[in-house]
C-alpha cells in the first residue's frame, strides 16, 4: 500500500505540476493483495476530493500504518471539512458537499473510493479532524509477505 501510495502522489504531482511538492507516504511499507490499477484509483480520488474541497495539494497529510489485520492509508486536508448535514450522504454516487457547490465534480470520486475498498475486503470512512477532514482507506494485510504493496 506505501508504494502504491507514492506512486499515485508522485503521478498526480505530474498532473498539477512541478510547482507541487507532493508529501511523502509517512511510515514503512505494509503488503495487501490487491489490484493495483483499482488501489490507485481509489487513493487518486481521495487526493482529488482533497485538493477540490481541502485548500489544495499541498495542504494534503498522507499516511500508511497497519491496525490489526488492515493497512490504513490516511489522507488529511485542511479545508472546511465536512458538514454534519452531509457526512452521511458523503459516499453516495451523486452527492456532492453544499458547502462548495462552485466546485466542479459529479460526486462519484468518493464513491467508487469507498467501492473499491470494500471489493477488497476493507472499507473508507470519513473521520473528523481539528481542521479539515480525514479519509481512512483500510484493505486487509496480506498473508503473504513477498507480494508487492
Amino acid at each position: 500500500l506505501f508504494a502504491i501510495g507514492n506512486e499515485v502522489i508522485a503521478r498526480t504531482g505530474e498532473d498539477v505540476g512541478a510547482r507541487w511538492q507532493p508529501p511523502k507516504c509517512e511510515a514503512s511499507p505494509v503488503m495487501v493483495q490487491a489490484d493495483e490499477l483499482y488501489l490507485s484509483m481509489a487513493i487518486r480520488n481521495l487526493l482529488d476530493n482533497g485538493h477540490k474541497y481541502g485548500g489544495g495539494l499541498d495542504n494534503l497529510q498522507v499516511h500508511v500504518s497497519s491496525e490489526g489485520e488492515d493497512a490504513v492509508l490516511t489522507v488529511t486536508d485542511n479545508g472546511g471539512g465536512v458538514d454534519e448535514k452531509d457526512i452521511a450522504r458523503i459516499f453516495d454516487p451523486f452527492q456532492r458537499g453544499r458547502t462548495s457547490p462552485n466546485i466542479a465534480g459529479f460526486g462519484l470520486g468518493l464513491s467508487f473510493a469507498r467501492d473499491i475498498a470494500r471489493a477488497h475486503g476493507g472499507n473508507l470512512n470519513y473521520r473528523s479532524a481539528d481542521h479539515g477532514a480525514t479519509f481512512v482507506l483500510r484493505i486487509p494485510l496480506s498473508d503473504d509477505k513477498d507480494r508487492p504493496s
